[in-house]
């Protein structure tokens, strides 16, 4: 389970404990046992380890017990923070729990706000390297818990923005620009290394694509949008839509199969404006009918 804030863990069983993601800042791990435990991401910061059997087996004795000089403890209605204090704000090494955003800072803090080298974990993700004005703008690392997705590079806002490598949990990754946090263009590799194919945003007379693509043409995830305003996000092949996808226009909704362009497969369309508003088909398509 994920544990957040300071914690009187003195000789605690936490064999095999799964302590990924948890804040364990200021914790006192005195004499506990840790044998097997997972602590992936992490805060360990002011952690007291004394006598603390770690996960490969050893024993911590370093008893990192957190300096008082300089610390001070605010709390505020809805935050709760620990660490250095100049004018009766946050600056210097600390950390803050904003509770109404179920976030976790620690680092560097600069007039009340984490500015510098800073962490931030929160149940979603966690994001580390360069922060300004409270959100990582810079270089850094974020990770998303859902997915499992890793980018590293350049950030701004908290999301990915220039050159940036995306790794996903099976080893794959696209190395490329992202905007704002969608990728625009770059290079996809496998599992092994080896180059699968590009990553590109095309214009063509009907619209605009971005995904992925082999030999310049739209192959595998990716979505076109028309000029018309009609979009589809999915599977392509060849330049066409082919395989699962969705099909959103002004007047409907379609999520399902599709082969060169049409609706064909197993599918479900729903109708939200024009004479059909309200209506709904589940069921098998051919050549898009």
């Amino acid at each position: 389970d994920v544990l957040m804030g300071s914690s009187n863990l003195t000789r605690a069983n936490l064999t095999n404990a799964d302590l990924s993601w948890s804040d364990l800042n200021e914790a006192d791990l005195t004499g506990a046992n840790l044998t097997g435990a997972n602590l992936s991401y992490t805060n360990l910061l002011g952690v007291n380890f004394s006598q603390t059997i770690m996960p490969d087996g050893t024993e911590n004795n370093s008893g990192q017990t957190p300096s008082e000089e300089a610390r001070q403890a605010i709390d505020y209605e809805e935050m709760s923070y620990m660490g250095e204090v100049e004018n009766e704000q946050p600056n210097g090494q600390g950390t803050l729990h904003a509770y109404f955003l179920g976030a976790t800072y620690f680092g560097e803090f600069k007039d009340g706000k984490p500015h510098g080298q800073c962490t931030l974990i929160t149940l979603e993700s966690k994001w580390s390297g360069e922060f300004e004005d409270g959100k990582l703008n810079g270089q850094g690392i974020m990770i998303q818990r859902e997915d499992g997705k890793e980018f590293t590079g350049e950030f701004k806002n908290n999301l990915p923005h220039g050159q940036v490598t995306m790794v996903n949990p099976d080893g794959s990754k696209l190395i490329g620009t992202y905007e704002e946090g969608l990728p625009v263009d770059g290079i996809l590799y496998d599992q092994n290394g080896e180059e699968a194919g590009e990553y590109s945003t095309i214009g063509y007379e009907a619209g605009i694509y971005t995904g992925e693509c082999k030999d310049g043409v739209p192959h595998g995830q990716g979505m076109f949008v028309h000029k018309s305003g009609e979009t589809y996000d999915g599977e392509h092949k060849d330049g066409l839509p082919n395989g699962h996808g969705t099909l959103t226009s002004s007047e409907s909704k379609y999520e399902g199969e599709l082969k060169d362009g049409k609706r064909h497969g197993y599918g479900w369309e729903t109708f939200t404006g024009g004479s059909q508003a309200g209506n709904e088909y589940v069921g098998d398509f051919e050549d898009d009918k």
